[in-house]
């Protein structure tokens, strides 16, 4: 139990059976819930590296009521627990996918100390343009699209936010996310590329469905995201700003 303020969180810890190489909060996707990340968990721990997830403020068996702010105040709060669990290791890593590439690029300045790297799965450029690829995916009419649309929080515009991040960036995005389009984490990397010393990379695997990083987690989504977590630097040592070709993975 992780307290968040006046709110507690429920969530999961799971260590690698020897000494942990790195350490991740995972940052889960809207409507999902910490239990859906096991096997995904299980897949850290197998390689070195211990994970912690948690339901978010008003999800599962988390009180509160979930809100931009208190999201910030939960990812800060487990943060600060995943240290607490593992004293003396380098500082985490964050790991968002889908909704929780917004909140990671979001509470990711307020982090301290510094994350040792972000990891950003099936992001999207904003929320409300993330609400308007779930609309138009579901066929409705523009004029419908466009006026639920407006009705979302112009929050989360990762493609901006990203601008303020420090720590080493990973962006994996399938070429076949049938949610977002690649092009949006063309955005986002494009947006942090604008840094020259930030240091950056984008990977696009074949095949994969927006959930498939805990519903399917296998080596061919997982291996680049591995890497970068036992050594953002080594990692991301191939020349700035290139991407791997979409059929490596």
């Amino acid at each position: 139990m992780i307290p968040s303020g006046s709110r507690v969180l429920d969530g999961m810890l799971l260590r690698p059976q020897t000494d942990s190489k790195a350490s991740v909060l995972i940052l889960h996707g809207i409507g999902e819930r910490m239990s859906y990340w096991h096997e995904a968990q299980e897949m850290l721990a197998r390689h070195g590296i211990a994970s912690l997830i948690f339901d978010y403020s008003g999800y599962g068996k988390s009180t509160g009521a979930t809100t931009p702010e208190n999201l910030r105040q939960d990812t800060l709060a487990a943060y600060d627990s995943l240290r607490a669990l593992l004293p003396g290791s380098r500082p985490p890593l964050l790991l968002g996918l889908s909704l929780g590439t917004g909140v990671a690029i979001d509470a990711a300045p307020c982090l301290i100390p510094v994350p040792s790297g972000v990891v950003l799965c099936e992001a999207f450029s904003s929320l409300r343009e993330a609400g308007d690829a779930v609309l138009t995916a579901t066929r409705l009419p523009g004029f419908a699209i466009r006026a639920l649309a407006r009705l979302l929080p112009d929050v989360y515009r990762t493609a901006e936010s990203v601008r303020q991040l420090t720590s080493p960036l990973l962006i994996v995005h399938s070429d076949s996310d049938e949610l977002f389009p690649l092009a949006m984490a063309q955005e986002i990397f494009a947006a942090a590329r604008e840094d020259s010393e930030r240091r950056a990379e984008l990977f696009v695997p074949r095949g994969f469905a927006h959930n498939d990083a805990y519903l399917n987690p296998t080596l061919g989504y997982w291996q680049p995201i591995l890497d970068f977590l036992l050594s953002p630097d080594e990692a991301l040592k191939w020349p700035h700003g290139t991407h791997r070709d979409p059929g490596v993975f």
